[in-house]
C-alpha cells in the first residue's frame, strides 16, 4: 500500500500544480524547439490547414501553430549565461565545503550546448512516414475521383420508376447476369398445379 497521505493546503496543491504546469510547458518548448529546428522552410499554414479535416484536428492546428509562434518569440530573446558568483555562495552558505564541491563539479562536468546532430536521426526517422504518407494521400485521390465520378453518374441518372427494364439492365450488368443466371437455372419457373 502506498505510504501514509500527506495533508496538503490548497496554496501548496496550487504550487503543486503551477510545478506541472511548468513542467509541461517546458517540455512543450524542447519539443517545438527540436521540431522547430528540424523544419527547414517556412510552414505553408493556408495548404495545412486545407488538408486538416474536422473540428479537433483544426483546433489542434491553431495550438501547435501558437506554440510555434510562442517558441519563435521566447527563441529571439535569448538569455546570456552569466557566470556564478561563487565568493558570494561561500559567505552565504555556512557548511564548509559545500560550495567548494559544487564549484569542483560544476567545472568537471560543463553543461553541453544542444547539438543539431539529432536532426539527421529525426529527418531519417520521418523519412518512411512522409513517404507512406504521400502515397495515402495519392491513392486517397484516385478513390476520390473515381467516387466523384461515380455520384455525378448517379446524379444523371434516371428513376427508377421512369426507366425501362431494358436501361436498367443496360446500367446494371450485374442485375443483367445475375437475371440471365436464374432464368438458366429456372428459378422463374411457374409452379405446377
Amino acid at each position: 500500500s502506498p505510504g501514509p497521505r500527506v495533508a496538503v493546503s490548497s496554496k501548496e496543491n496550487d504550487i503543486l500544480r503551477g510545478a506541472g504546469r511548468l513542467r509541461n510547458f517546458f517540455t512543450m518548448l524542447r519539443v517545438t524547439r527540436v521540431l522547430r529546428s528540424s523544419v527547414k522552410a517556412a510552414v505553408d499554414w493556408v495548404a495545412l490547414a486545407e488538408i486538416v479535416e474536422g473540428t479537433p484536428a483544426k483546433d489542434e492546428l491553431v495550438k501547435f501553430r501558437k506554440a510555434l509562434d510562442e517558441f519563435d518569440r521566447l527563441s529571439e530573446n535569448k538569455v546570456k549565461r552569466t557566470p556564478i558568483n561563487w565568493e558570494y555562495y561561500r559567505k552565504t552558505i555556512r557548511t564548509p565545503g559545500v560550495v567548494d564541491a559544487y564549484e569542483k563539479w560544476y567545472r568537471e562536468n560543463p553543461v553541453p550546448e544542444p547539438s543539431r546532430t539529432i536532426l539527421k536521426d529525426i529527418e531519417a526517422a520521418f523519412a518512411p512516414i512522409e513517404k507512406a504518407a504521400k502515397q495515402a494521400v495519392d491513392e486517397s485521390k484516385v478513390v476520390i475521383a473515381e467516387l466523384e465520378a461515380e455520384l455525378a453518374e448517379l446524379k444523371n441518372m434516371k428513376a427508377l420508376d421512369q426507366m425501362t427494364p431494358e436501361e436498367l439492365l443496360e446500367k446494371n450488368p450485374w442485375m443483367a447476369k445475375k437475371v440471365v443466371a436464374e432464368l438458366e437455372a429456372r428459378i422463374w419457373e411457374p409452379a405446377s398445379l
